[in-house]
C-alpha cells in the first residue's frame, strides 16, 4: 500500500503509539485498540471496501 499514496503503511504490533499520516494495519479479523484522544477509528471491513475500490478505479 505504501506505493498507492503519500501514506506509509505499518503493521500494527502491540504498543505502537499512532503516528499522523499512518495507516495501521492489523490481520483480518483482529482489532486494535486505542487509548488517549483518537481523531477516529475504522473498521477493517470498511478499510478493505476503501483500498478495493481504489485499486479497481
Amino acid at each position: 500500500m505504501n506505493a498507492r499514496g503519500p501514506n506509509a503503511a505499518v503493521n500494527a504490533a502491540g504498543g505502537d503509539v499512532p503516528r499522523p499520516g499512518t495507516i495501521h494495519i492489523t490481520p483480518p479479523d483482529q482489532h486494535m485498540r486505542l487509548e488517549g484522544p483518537v481523531p477516529f477509528m475504522i473498521s477493517y471491513k470498511s478499510l478493505n471496501r476503501f483500498f478495493t475500490r481504489l485499486l479497481n478505479a
